[in-house]
């Protein structure tokens, strides 16, 4: 039986005019295990939000057959490539309960359903944490766990294992394997051999083309398969040398570090020689992204130092949803525009690195960033640590969401990297991908080992004489300036369990709290009123045991803003005619009304501030939740404040990842003074608004795939 139907489907992305998916027709059969196969850009994942319908075909027909009585469980559910936008509620059990609440389970049913993929992607210990605590491997199992948790008649997976530890991988897998053999249709869009070969249907795109539609024993004896997969990067020696001593370009001396309570990395000593090339693995959130950030200085161990020759450029695990400049030339250009290159040198620079990094400069360089494909972002991600020239370059990830040739590309960059003296160190969590480096480092429980090295890690990997140590120097943490170190806090969250008067309040009584201080102080337009509800916004927020001096700190970084607004007001707003006329410069005119306009915008700024924070302080989001529904029964009120809660801590993390590679990159200096810092951040602000619109996008995909 038929449980899908495409006949001579086309789709074009609009102003754009190329056809993503071009007159493809194929059928799928109920209970089926179907891969969709072929190389970054090829339409793949256009094609799975077409057969979920996401998206709407402009030519051509695609039937989905559903079973139309209601039900507990989901008829389709779909993963899709990037996982952050994904998920939905801040707590990770919260957002896996969510779609089998919204497909009207129980709580006790949505909680063991919870409970259940929770184990299987071994994020169990991490149920009640922030999602924003994750790494993007456990952020990737976290957005599987909420799709699986609605068991999907139908269930669509585009690349949705990529950045998962190859352990958890093969159990996920399994489990999926199992599903399908109960009935469950499954079609897997994936880049990995393995993973195809578990499918007994074979789709393969190139070009929005179908060119392969098969079984998987007619697949593995066509050309097809050889093309695609091919054989991989193969390990070379690098180039000799007469000089039999070494020279280290990285060390890092006794570090560690701890997220909170967290400890994540234990007395880290470890040295890097010059033209090496060296593989970092590890279960998801074992560290290895911490472990880089410290090394580029984009933050402060708590123990130890890191010493180099220049600063080592590192390419951020969620690399591609950083992009900021529109045009893909432009993007890469950004580096090398910050160290003075300009003109034909600058575009030769540019040149090299997409061509290194396997995005043609004269395919791509005109090419919108936000229009590429998920593995073409990550390559353009790539060429723009490759154009800075870093005599250490750090890559996270580097190959997650690639296609096989893409990843003998880039690994073979690397050993060409490797070969012209820099030093190379990646993640992966690829075994295959690990054997093509000279050095292997697995980290543990907050410590390295080496593969295949039984004595414990030193500084110097060899043992050889280092030859002149003292050009090494300390590389202190990045000046990542006062905005980068609030997002930080932003992305935590406000929210500090407490045995405060207002803790202890039922949820319910604490938004009346609330609203009964905060609407008063910030609505008042008497003066006198305004400025009565001030202590009471101050007492009220000591009652939340709110930290008053942060509060009130946060007030004065607010006045610069406030004084530019009431500018505006000087300038463009003329005065009532009843106003009495204080001063007079030209056609600007300081009235008493404007002046008391200020002051009361002050009072209820200082009001909001104290009141909101006290609010956030003393509640969580479960509470903020469950109490908004107990005093407005309804499921939308209830989503609505889950969407609040979660979106400004996820609008600051884009920021600060942003943020963070512009400071990689070379931009954003740290000025003195409020308008040169002003200057200094425009760079963020129109990616930032762009990232907004997209998130936004990304939020209303995500409900949709949890049944809202």
């Amino acid at each position: 039986m038929k449980i899908l139907k495409a006949d001579s489907i086309s789709y074009s992305y609009p102003d754009s005019p190329h056809k993503a998916v071009r007159n493809i027709s194929f059928s799928i059969e109920k209970g089926s295990y179907t891969a969709i196969l072929g190389a970054n850009g090829s339409g793949k994942s256009t094609l799975a939000r077409l057969i979920c319908g996401f998206l709407k075909p402009d030519s051509g027909k695609l039937i989905m057959e559903e079973e139309g009585k209601k039900r507990k469980t989901a008829s389709t559910g779909i993963v899709f490539q990037e996982p952050k936008p994904q998920i939905i509620a801040g707590i990770v059990k919260k957002d896996t309960e969510l779609g089998p609440k919204n497909l009207e389970n129980t709580d006790k049913e949505a909680s063991f359903a919870a409970d259940q993929v929770l184990e299987l992607t071994k994020l169990s210990e991490k149920k009640e944490d922030s999602v924003l605590t994750l790494s993007l491997g456990q952020t990737q199992k976290l957005a599987l766990s909420g799709i699986l948790a609605m068991s999907p008649e139908f269930l669509v997976l585009d690349e949705a294992v990529s950045m998962v530890d190859p352990e958890t991988r093969k159990e996920i897998l399994q489990f999926i394997k199992d599903c399908n053999e109960k009935g469950q249709t499954v079609i897997s869009i994936t880049h990995d051999i393995s993973e195809a070969l578990m499918a007994d249907h074979i789709l393969t795109m190139d070009d929005g083309k179908l060119i392969f539609d098969g079984g998987k024993k007619e697949f593995q004896e066509s050309p097809v398969m050889e093309s695609l997969f091919g054989d991989p990067a193969k390990k070379r020696a690098g180039k000799k040398t007469e000089d039999k001593r070494i020279q280290s370009s990285l060390i890092l001396e006794n570090i560690s570090f701890a997220y909170k309570d967290n400890k994540v990395l234990d007395d880290i000593n470890i040295s890097f020689q010059a033209g090496s090339l060296t593989a970092l693995t590890g279960m998801s959130g074992s560290g290895k992204s911490t472990l880089f950030e410290i090394a580029a200085g984009l933050l402060s161990p708590q123990t130890g130092k890191v010493l180099a020759k220049n600063r080592p450029a590192l390419l951020l695990q969620d690399s591609s949803a950083a992009l900021f400049e529109e045009f893909a030339a432009d993007d890469v250009a950004y580096g090398p525009i910050n160290k003075g290159m300009s003109g034909a040198e600058l575009k030769s620079c540019v040149k090299s690195a997409m061509n290194m990094a396997g995005l043609p400069f004269e395919d791509f360089s005109e090419k919108r960033s936000g229009e590429l494909s998920g593995g073409q972002k990550r390559k353009l991600s790539v060429a723009g640590i490759i154009a800075l020239d870093s005599e250490v370059m750090l890559f996270d990830e580097p190959c997650a969401g690639l296609d096989p040739a893409g990843r003998k590309h880039m690994l073979e960059t690397f050993m060409k990297l490797r070969d012209a003296g820099k030093t190379i160190i990646f993640s992966t969590h690829r075994s295959e991908e690990a054997e093509i480096a000279d050095r292997h480092l697995i980290i543990k429980d907050g410590k390295l080992t080496e593969a295949g090295v039984e004595t414990q890690l030193c500084q110097n990997p060899t043992g050889k004489e280092e030859e002149n140590p003292s050009a090494l120097k300390v590389s202190p943490p990045l000046d990542t300036g006062f905005l980068l170190n609030r997002l930080r806090k932003t992305t935590d969250g406000i929210y500090q369990k407490g045995n405060s008067p207002v803790h202890r309040l039922p949820a319910p009584v604490k938004y009346l709290v609330f609203l009964l201080c905060f609407i008063p102080g910030t609505i008042f337009s008497n003066l006198y009123l305004s400025a009565a509800m001030v202590p009471l916004a101050i007492i009220y927020a000591a009652l939340t045991g709110l930290n008053l001096i942060k509060a009130a700190k946060n007030v004065f970084r607010l006045i610069p803003w406030l004084l530019i607004f009431s500018l505006l007001q000087l300038i463009l707003i003329p005065p009532a005619a009843d106003e009495e006329i204080i001063l007079k410069l030209g056609f600007i005119m300081i009235s008493s009304g404007k002046i008391l306009l200020f002051v009361n915008t002050l009072l209820h700024l200082i009001c909001g501030i104290f009141c909101l924070y006290g609010f956030l302080h003393s509640i969580s989001e479960t509470e903020a939740a469950e109490g908004f529904k107990k005093l407005i029964p309804s499921k939308t009120a209830y989503l609505v404040i889950i969407v609040l809660f979660r979106f400004i801590p996820l609008l600051a993390d884009e920021a600060a990842l942003i943020i963070k590679v512009q400071l990689i990159r070379g931009g954003l200096k740290s000025k003195k003074g409020f308008f040169k810092n002003l200057k200094a951040l425009l760079p963020l602000f129109v990616p930032l608004i762009v990232r907004t619109i997209q998130r936004a996008e990304n939020m209303a995909d995500a409900l949709t795939a949890r049944y809202f």
